[in-house]
């Protein structure tokens, strides 16, 4: 611990006013404890894998590259400095010993800071995060923003993405510390040595202090939390500021070489849960949510000092396919299937062998239908039969700036081995937007990419703090210079083009379509035991709390069916279900899907304001609250039918459909 004339090198501002716990707070305390899954390593290594992609000319050829590495260190490591690691964790030791009653912290000692076990996250060639560190301005200072403001984005204005902000809380909540460091080298040379942590905000020393600890030289504006790095350049640095860079970057085992910028992020005592299995976990989470970067050979990332690329992908998709995470079984049982199917739409996409089509009339549904003519479906579908598989391309205008920009997306089916096994997903410049998915109801396996820069813009714009899933803010799409009108119909294309070609193309009519759809839908089965309970269970380790996807219909009590045209969802009885209805109730609770990282949907709006239902042979009552809808249907003949209909059209529905005894309680 610093003596009290040594200058602490980690500061824990002064607060101004009530001492209130920022929002930040809140969500730490609700997702940084024990428990979390594997899912939680999956948004760590999307969350820092996306920012290298988006800050990576990959356009013109530049690959983007990261390397991932679990470090523990040993007493017999420490020979020539004994507290080359315990002088960085120290203060910030201090702080959360004595304010937070926590049991990762509590367990900490202070011997323990001298042998650290961390997480090296290092990407190279993506100029780090932007900004001017010798400023005083915080406002659109990358450089600043990343360690105060969490709706900002990592990187700077080159950045064809930009990260939301609130995403990179998963590389704290990865640590017991709630921390973690950074040595960030720009394009210039520039380098800044840097951390933040959460800390709970309370009173320290008789003075109020905030939700944040910085690991900088110092705070110049409290109030504001202007900071004051460890930073220079070969012409800045004097000779402290040098051995003090140099000196951190050999402790952490940070690479450095000439004219090679990039951002190292060290994540100090990880959770059990993150580093238990790091590398398999890893490499299963970078094959799972970037294939098409992977095979296209856009993204070279190395884990453990083990390269994955092109060559070995397969090879490593079935060693470490035991940690797919998955949010589906379906993708878990047949992911080796899917992946080949990724890889030949991206060569086929290479070989420009697809069929375009321009979208001059509009993007609304009816506008889609009408450009296919009867001779497209018929070779489109020969097409299918011939060749397994048929690669479309709809070009289109994007306004941005008051300018109309061409852009374009690529949509792909391919024929699965087993009927009913299909899988699709979305991906964004080459990562999967993993909630983008289920519109095809199993029947194919399916793929949307969106690679060219411009919708590639516009969708990371909307995405949500995970990365997961697009949703639709006037007030980001005019920001970022969007008409927004024209925004909006983009986002809603891209999310429905998948389900609307598949329809336009494999189906004769719209009720035929409409009953593709009963088994996309998540929800539990029924309170009757049944002899695969045991072995749902033990498949689904998604994390999902009981959400399965039934494979049988014929056992199941429900069908569920989608109403496109009022946004809608329509319930009737299974007719090859025999159940007495005597004394039972069906209990259907819809929700919104949650952000991955806040746990809210992301966007401010009414929840179920707008919502209707009826009911027709069955008594139908509803109870909105803030976070969900319920449904009770009770005296229900067996041709009843309930429909719930109004739904937010931009936001994915979670539903849960469960047969009940009417004296459970």
């Amino acid at each position: 611990m610093p003596k009290s004339n040594e200058k602490r090198l980690w500061v824990w501002p002064r607060a101004y006013g009530q001492v209130v716990n920022n929002a930040q707070d809140d969500v730490f305390k609700a997702g940084s404890r024990k428990g979390s899954k594997t899912k939680e390593v999956i948004n760590l290594i999307r969350e820092s894998t996306q920012n290298t992609i988006d800050a990576t000319d990959t356009i013109n050829g530049q690959k983007a590259k990261i390397e991932f590495s679990y470090k523990r260190i040993k007493d017999s490591d420490l020979v020539e400095d004994k507290d080359q690691y315990s002088r960085y964790l120290e203060d910030l030791f201090e702080y959360k010993k004595a304010v937070e009653n926590i049991e990762d912290i509590q367990d900490l000692k202070k011997n323990d800071l001298k042998t650290p076990d961390y997480i090296l996250i290092q990407d190279f060639g993506t100029g780090g995060i932007g900004g001017d560190h010798t400023s005083d301005q915080k406002k659109d200072n990358p450089i600043q923003e990343i360690h105060t403001d969490w709706g900002k984005s990592n990187k700077g204005a080159g950045s064809s993405g930009g990260s939301k902000g609130l995403g990179r809380k998963v590389q704290l909540f990865a640590s017991k510390m709630n921390a973690v460091f950074y040595r960030n080298k720009q394009c210039d040379e520039r380098i800044q040595v840097s951390g933040v942590s959460f800390i709970e905000a309370t009173e320290y020393n008789e003075k109020a202090r905030q939700g944040s600890a910085f690991f900088v030289k110092d705070v110049t504006d409290s109030e504001n939390s202007i900071l004051k790095f460890h930073t220079g350049s070969e012409i800045e640095m004097n000779q402290e500021e040098e051995d003090f860079e140099l000196r951190f970057t050999k402790a952490w085992g940070i690479k450095d070489s000439e004219n090679d910028s990039g951002l190292a992020i060290v994540i100090p005592f990880p959770e059990d849960s993150v580093k238990n299995n790091f590398g398999d976990i890893t490499i299963a989470g970078l094959i799972e949510n970037f294939p098409v970067a992977i095979i296209r050979e856009d993204l070279q990332a190395t884990i453990e000092g083990d390269e994955l690329k092109y060559q070995n992908f397969f090879d490593k998709a079935k060693t470490t396919s035991a940690h797919i995470s998955g949010s589906y079984l379906q993708y878990k049982n047949n992911h080796i299937e899917y992946l080949r199917f990724i890889d030949d739409v991206v060569t086929n996409i290479g070989d420009k062998n697809f069929k375009s089509f321009n979208l001059k009339e509009g993007l609304e549904k009816e506008d889609i239908q009408n450009i296919f003519s009867e001779q497209d479906i018929k070779e489109l579908k020969e097409s299918y039969e011939r060749n397994s598989s048929v690669l479309l391309r709809f070009n289109f205008k994007l306004s941005k700036n008051n300018e109309l920009v061409d852009t374009f997306v690529d949509v792909a089916f391919g024929k699965p081995s087993d009927s009913g096994k299909g899988i699709d997903m979305s991906y964004r410049v080459g990562m999967a937007i993993s909630e983008e998915k289920n519109k095809l109801a199993r029947l194919h396996h399916g793929a949307f990419l969106a690679d060219d820069e411009h919708i590639s813009g516009l969708l990371s714009t909307a995405e949500d703090t995970g990365h997961t899933k697009w949703l639709i803010s006037e007030k980001d799409l005019r920001k970022k210079g969007y008409e927004v009108e024209n925004a909006k119909d983009v986002i809603e294309f891209s999310q429905q083009i998948l389900g609307w070609a598949n329809e336009f193309i494999f189906f004769k009519n719209d009720e035929d379509f409409e009953t593709s759809w009963d088994d996309m839908f998540m929800f539990e089965k029924p309170n009757v035991p049944s002899e695969t309970d045991d072995e749902d269970k033990k498949d689904d380790d998604s994390g999902d709390q009981g959400e399965v996807i039934i494979e049988e219909r014929s056992v199941e009590y429900f069908k569920i069916s989608r109403d496109m045209s009022n946004s809608g969802i329509v319930i009737t009885k299974n007719p090859n279900a025999d159940t007495d209805n005597k004394n039972k109730y069906i209990e259907v609770i819809i929700r919104y899907q949650t952000d991955p990282i806040l746990g809210g949907v992301g966007r401010k709006f009414d929840f179920f304001k707008d919502v209707e239902y009826v009911g027709e042979n069955c008594i139908v009552d509803a109870t909105s609250k803030k976070n969900s809808y319920s449904i009770k249907i009770t005296k229900f003949e067996d041709n009843f039918i309930c429909k719930v209909n109004k739904f937010d059209k931009n936001l994915d529905l979670d539903v849960r459909v469960n047969m009940r005894e009417e004296n459970e309680g």
